[in-house]
């Protein structure tokens, strides 16, 4: 089970997704998908079948009752399941034992330069939220289909969220970080509610089944209203479902027209004046520029869009060179302001110094001397090794930058 986000991430980065975040959604979906059938379905079906595995060998012809007696036995399971998770998940949680034996591993392993020693040391660790939500949302669909069942069920879920409530509190004020580079906007929350609408699936369908499989003492269906109310109800969340998709289900990969004003590169359309028409204007500026192009006072049309073919080239290289005319100027001063976050980082961010640790020996010193002769920024400042080659840091990197 450890293993298995590991290989899902593998797999997500595979398939071709480029950002981290988009790795993390694709595997909150996977992964919750492998726990919902292998650790509830599974063992749900395996559970009750075991146990009435005699009875079907006996009498054959009592499947419907032998089913619906034995597969809520199940709830016991997943009670302690529950408990289990609410006790051991928020104080494992809180000791941190396993990313406190992961720390010193990487001061031995990774720690050889002061800024890696400072990563290490001084910066928070991130939230794997591909792994996170779909071990919370099992435990909401198994409350919610063995709730009807094993009404205690409901308490214990209550108590595992409120512990669970305090973890992450705790956590988030003092342990965790979230970095601009994983934040998806909330793309988690949507997913997240879809995990819902499929325990609410499960939970409808169980009870339908079991209502139909209800049988009296005269070996009867018991429970066939009850069965049909479930099936309406199933129909009515489905409808539900669909609904909240239509309404919110495009404002996940596209921002509503109410913010576009706020976005990059919006196009702005001088207005118009009123009685003019867009197509008679149009009209009047061909036939404006037909005429100058015949008196000569204007290129033809076909001249001037080739001349535009390679506009666009040319004012590029003008950008790129440093040239400030009245034409290139506005281009500039656009392109200064347009979002950088998807060029390569060596071409938006400042050049970062060369931090090396002081030494004893004055290695640092002569080294730190022959690069600044080079033009090369170094600095020595808040690291220091000593003489077992220890690297300590006393403070940030040059120029705040990891």
């Amino acid at each position: 089970m450890a293993l298995l986000p590991i290989f899902l991430r593998f797999l997500a980065h595979f398939e071709g997704i480029p950002r981290r975040t988009g790795l993390e959604l694709s595997l909150m979906t996977r992964y919750f998908i492998f726990q919902v059938i292998h650790s509830f379905l599974i063992v749900t079906l395996s559970g009750g079948l075991i146990q009435a595995l005699p009875g079907l060998l006996n009498n054959p012809t009592s499947v419907p009752t032998l089913l619906a007696s034995n597969l809520p036995q199940a709830s016991t399971f997943f009670l302690t399941y529950i408990t289990l998770q609410g006790l051991t998940g928020a104080a494992g949680g809180i000791l941190q034992i396993v990313p406190l034996v992961v720390y010193y591993v990487k001061l031995i392993i990774l720690g050889s330069t002061p800024r890696s020693i400072y990563k290490i040391k001084f910066t928070l660790r991130n939230v794997a939220w591909g792994t996170t939500f779909p071990s919370l949302t099992l435990i909401v669909v198994i409350a919610l289909v063995y709730t009807p069942l094993q009404p205690i069920t409901a308490g214990l879920a209550f108590a595992t969220f409120w512990l669970f409530y305090k973890l992450w509190t705790y956590l988030f004020l003092y342990v965790l970080d979230q970095p601009a580079s994983g934040d998806t906007g909330g793309l988690f929350f949507p997913k997240a509610i879809q995990h819902i609408f499929v325990g609410l699936y499960v939970q409808q369908i169980c009870l339908a089944a079991l209502f139909f499989l209800a049988r009296n003492q005269n070996k009867k269906a018991s429970a066939i209203p009850e069965g049909a109310l479930m099936i309406v109800l199933i129909i009515f969340t489905a409808g539900f479902h669909f609904v909240v998709n239509q309404s919110y289900g495009p404002l996940v990969t596209a921002l509503p027209l109410t913010l576009a004003h706020k976005s990059y590169g919006m196009p702005h359309q001088p207005s118009l004046p009123s009685g003019e028409p867009e197509d008679d204007m149009a009209q009047e500026n061909e036939e404006a520029d037909a005429e100058e192009a015949a008196q000569g006072k204007k290129p033809a049309v076909a001249v001037r869009d080739t001349r535009g073919a390679t506009d666009g080239f040319d004012k590029a290289k003008q950008i790129e060179n440093g040239d400030d005319d009245e034409e290139v100027r506005p281009l500039r001063e656009r392109a200064a302001t347009m979002p950088t976050d998807f060029n390569h980082p060596a071409t938006v961010e400042p050049q970062r110094p060369i931090w090396i640790p002081r030494d004893e020996l004055g290695l640092a010193d002569a080294e730190a001397k022959s690069m600044l002769a080079q033009g090369i920024d170094v600095s020595m400042k808040d690291a220091e090794m000593n003489e077992r080659g220890k690297i300590a840091v006393d403070g940030r990197p040059p120029k705040d930058m990891v």
